[in-house]
């Protein structure tokens, strides 16, 4: 609805936009999964910086290969751009000043999927384009009917209600693990209660069986003192006897 009413309309232009956005969109899911399912122990793709270090130069291949089949190296580097040493330095940092643009958008949406979801990047995609609309209308004085109006509203009130469900799901995780926490709590309570416990009763019985080793101890002094006195009446005895 916001883009609707457009005069210069293209049927190949459009499959192509589409196309692009249901492969962006399976690029990022891609991306969460292997930001959820990786170990960071087995050198996984957990961080977003291992993310791009990995899939950064694959992409720069592939559009690499892109870019020479369709533009052509002598296109490329026979343009006004490479003419010169100075318009070559100054196109290549231009290039490298992009790239670190683009270096900190892509680490920002890595952080987020790894945060969030990528249904939240594609929200706050949506609020871009939202926004782009509203800067053309207001700087470029591009004119919106209607009909364009009430699809941005549209537009407005699906990221409102997007942003309310999902407050409420994360206020209902967080009562959830309140409470696992306090469960978790009582239980830990429980468990050194009964482990005191059972340190004095190993303690008693610690005490007891010492207390039968003393006792022991003075049963076998006094038996060997009494076979030390019975001894020599022993002997004695046995002179007489002779």
């Amino acid at each position: 609805m916001m883009v609707m009413s457009e005069v210069d309309f293209v049927l190949i232009g459009f499959i192509q936009v589409m196309l692009a956005s249901v492969l962006g969109g399976l690029r990022w899911s891609l991306t969460q999964l292997l930001l959820e399912r990786t170990d960071t122990k087995t050198g996984s793709l957990a961080n977003p910086i291992s993310t791009i270090f990995f899939l950064s130069p694959i992409m720069c291949i592939c559009l690499g290969v892109v870019s020479v089949i369709f533009e052509g190296l002598g296109n490329i580097f026979g343009s006004v751009f490479f003419q010169s040493f100075s318009s070559a330095v100054s196109t290549l940092g231009l290039l490298f000043l992009g790239g670190l643009f683009a270096f900190a958008m892509v680490l920002a949406e890595f952080n987020l999927i790894a945060r969030t979801s990528v249904v939240s990047l594609s929200v706050l995609g949506i609020v871009k384009e939202v926004f782009t609309i509203v800067v053309s209308a207001l700087v470029f004085h591009d004119q919106l009917t209607p009909i364009n109006i009430l699809g941005l509203f549209v537009t407005l009130a699906g990221i409102g209600f997007y942003n309310f469900m999902k407050i409420r799901e994360m206020r209902a995780k967080a009562r959830r693990s309140a409470r696992e926490i306090a469960e978790f709590g009582l239980d830990s309570t429980a468990s050194a209660g009964t482990e005191i416990s059972f340190r004095r009763r190993s303690s008693q019985n610690h005490g007891s069986r010492k207390q039968y080793r003393h006792l022991t101890r003075e049963a076998e002094n006094s038996l060997d003192l009494s076979s030390s006195d019975e001894a020599p009446m022993l002997r004695d005895q046995g002179d007489t006897t002779r």
